[in-house]
């Protein structure tokens, strides 16, 4: 008798944009802009993009197109938990998710999901693939029952997704991660920050009729405290971003609407702290921002992210 499957995920603990929706898309294509990993998932990639921009179209979401950079940061941590028994958004080193994109020299922001089904009393020393008694859609309705996932999936503001697909045959587990990212700006900001001299973070934004609406900016710790007690990464959501917020107000953000570029200083300085920041920027409708610039009252919930960065500040 085949064992019965349980299966967990997690999602990212997201901050309220208040983002407006937009309007229903036609039933979509798979939208692959960019060249998948030619692995044996490969086709399962693209049959969950599928599924993915189904649920999205469902909810008056636009069809994401498959990120292979994100796609490869996906893969690397499906194949880590696979590979090393764990289930969490953390790697065994304390790496989160924008992290691991930042490193892999992304600058998008993003919203990961999880998933792991194991197949329980099955046999250790079997043979068998799991991956061959594995339905994709399976992945994708547990997400899509859950809220927290569902809101990562059906995002409107999302503009790719990257997927990764692992198997650990010993424990008959298959694993599938996927990393939602909104990419509104082309960012341009240094992966080091010295405090002795300023930090300056460039770009544009893609879309006319949006502007940089607020940059929050949060220290990360310098160890995560399981990481140093040799525990396992934590299962549950994730903090996008941890530490006091510093913030960069739109009135601080030099803006440029001819070419839709803005140039702005971050708030480190000799008397920061050295380590590793996360930042996010958010972008909103030029009205909007013009708004908070008059009223010298900015919050984040007005806008939704565009890009994001990390830097390691000495």
């Amino acid at each position: 008798m085949k064992a019965a499957p349980f299966a967990v995920a997690l999602v990212l603990a997201g901050l309220a944009c208040g983002v407006p929706k937009t309007p229903p898309v036609a039933s979509p294509e798979p939208v692959v802009d960019t060249v998948p990993i030619g692995d044996r998932y490969a086709r399962g990639r693209l049959e969950l993009l599928a599924l993915i921009n189904e649920d999205r179209s469902a909810n008056g979401a636009p069809p994401v197109a498959l990120d292979s950079l994100a796609t490869v940061v996906a893969q690397a941590h499906a194949e880590a938990m696979a590979a090393e028994d764990f289930f969490s958004h953390y790697g065994r080193g304390g790496d989160s998710p924008y992290e691991r994109v930042a490193e892999a020299g992304g600058t998008a922001h993003v919203r990961e999901n999880i998933f792991r089904r194991v197949e329980r009393g099955s046999d250790p020393f079997a043979s068998s693939d799991p991956w061959f008694e594995f339905e994709i859609r399976d992945a994708e309705e547990w997400l899509m029952a859950s809220t927290g996932h569902r809101e990562a999936i059906v995002d409107p503001r999302r503009t790719g997704v990257g997927i990764g697909i692992a198997v650990d045959r010993t424990r008959h587990a298959v694993f599938v991660v996927q990393e939602f990212v909104a990419q509104h700006i082309d960012l341009d900001a240094p992966a080091r920050g010295w405090r002795r001299s300023v930090t300056v973070v460039r770009g544009r934004v893609r879309s006319t009729g949006w502007r940089p609406l607020v940059v929050v900016l949060r220290k990360e710790p310098g160890e995560r405290a399981w990481v140093a007690a040799g525990q396992n990464p934590p299962s549950g959501p994730y903090p996008d971003g941890e530490g006091r917020a510093a913030i960069v107000p739109p009135w601080a953000i030099e803006w440029r609407p001819t070419s839709r570029s803005f140039e702005l200083v971050l708030p480190l300085d000799r008397s920061s702290s050295p380590g590793r920041y996360y930042g996010i920027m958010y972008v909103a409708p030029e009205a909007v921002v013009d708004g908070a610039i008059g009223r010298r009252l900015v919050s984040s919930n007005d806008g939704w992210p565009g890009g994001a960065f990390v830097i390691d500040l000495f």
